[in-house]
């Protein structure tokens, strides 16, 4: 499955040890231009008493990548078995020199086999803060890292009505980063946003991640 990149946040996997017993190999996976490139591989018991932390981020700096905007993470059984659903934490956070809570949002893998019928299309919506106190930003991608590009078309909202539609191509294995504060007046008076995105993909995906710059608590959540 793949995931928005936050270039000003904490980028992070984590897998907890509830999963039914199954021993997996996990790598990251990115675009970087036109080539693929992998992080080395994870090995996890799903029955180990210790939770797999994956810093996305560090990866990236190790790699020297630039102008990342998403990651694909991938997992492969070991032995053949493997959960019907692969459950993981994607938190996004603050840096991790500075004691701040991080979102913790809870996601699960995907697979090929899940039926998809050929007419069904994307509808998503979601919640975002607009305050000039807050890092905000909200990150639209396919949750396949093949396919076509397509257009999406995203509507935003507030409490007197729609104040603004944007639309743009999405590419797979990459993300649209939308910047709360860059693209709205933001005040010190909390304001919500809401968004609905439309794409003729099935498998279009959003995330809103929300950073006080004071204290670097984060939250955050998935579309529905």
């Amino acid at each position: 499955r793949t995931y928005p990149f936050f270039n000003n946040f904490l980028n992070k996997i984590v897998f907890y040890p509830i999963m039914s017993k199954s021993n997996i190999n996990i790598y990251i996976k990115f675009k970087n231009k036109n080539k693929i490139l992998k992080s080395k591989v994870y090995k996890f018991k799903t029955n180990s008493k210790i939770p797999l932390e994956i810093n996305v981020s560090e990866i990236v700096s190790e790699l020297k990548l630039k102008n990342i905007t998403a990651f694909s993470v991938i997992a492969k059984s070991i032995n053949g078995k493997i959960p019907t659903r692969v459950n993981h934490q994607l938190v996004y956070g603050g840096n991790e020199k500075i004691k701040a809570l991080d979102c913790s949002i809870n996601v699960s893998l995907t697979n090929d086999t899940i039926f998809t019928p050929s007419y069904k299309k994307s509808f998503v919506w979601g919640a975002a803060l607009r305050n000039k106190n807050y890092n905000s930003n909200i990150g639209f991608c396919f949750k396949k890292n093949t396919g076509n590009d397509e257009k999406v078309e995203v509507d935003f909202y507030d409490e007197s009505g729609k104040i603004k539609t944007k639309k743009f191509f999405l590419k797979p294995s990459t993300s649209e980063i939308i910047d709360v504060e860059k693209l709205f007046r933001c005040n010190e008076k909390n304001k919500y946003l809401w968004y609905v995105a439309k794409s003729d993909r099935a498998d279009l995906n959003a995330y809103s991640v929300h950073k006080n710059k004071l204290s670097n608590n984060s939250s955050g959540e998935h579309n529905f």
